[in-house]
């Protein structure tokens, strides 16, 4: 469903979500929610920032291999691969389905930082600012896994924003 985008103040209803959307956050979903139960599974605390780390990568790993024809974003023929193993513009029909792609590539290719990670000069990292909706999916999932599991429920979280979530308890 759109719970994802509805999440980031999308409005559209679920018939005007496409499928390659659908997709995209189904991928994100199932890789933030098996780091989730990882979590829940071990005798450390909950880390909100490593599941919402776990939404954008399943997200960033998705979205420069899932197919959306309705943008023109749909292989053609075998596909052509660059030497970074991403898609030339050969395998699109259209030079605006290649450049959403291209740019799909640009935000996928930004590494979601923890607080206490370092990054080498000149790798592009997810804005702060960004990060946010990252987080609300996470904090989404938590709540779902300590819903279904009492052991998790009373698990300690660690949060970056120690406040922002603390109602959904």
């Amino acid at each position: 469903s759109g719970t994802l985008a509805q999440l980031r103040g999308d409005k559209r209803t679920d018939d005007q979500i496409t499928s390659f959307e659908r997709r995209v956050q189904m991928a994100s979903a199932q890789r933030a929610w098996a780091v989730t139960k990882i979590q829940a599974d071990s005798d450390e605390p909950f880390v909100v920032e490593k599941i919402a780390k776990a939404v954008h990568v399943g997200w960033a790993r998705s979205v420069v291999s899932t197919w959306a024809p309705e943008y023109g974003i749909e292989p053609l023929g075998n596909l052509t691969l660059t030497e970074q193993g991403l898609m030339d513009s050969f395998n699109f029909s259209t030079a605006q389905g290649y450049n959403i792609y291209k740019q799909r590539v640009l935000l996928a290719s930004q590494r979601y930082t923890l607080p206490d990670e370092s990054v080498q000069r000149g790798v592009p990292v997810v804005p702060e600012a960004s990060k946010h909706f990252y987080r609300v999916a996470a904090e989404v999932l938590l709540n779902a896994c300590q819903r279904l599991n009492s052991d998790a429920a009373s698990k300690k979280v660690v949060r970056h924003d120690k406040f922002a979530f603390a109602e959904l308890k």
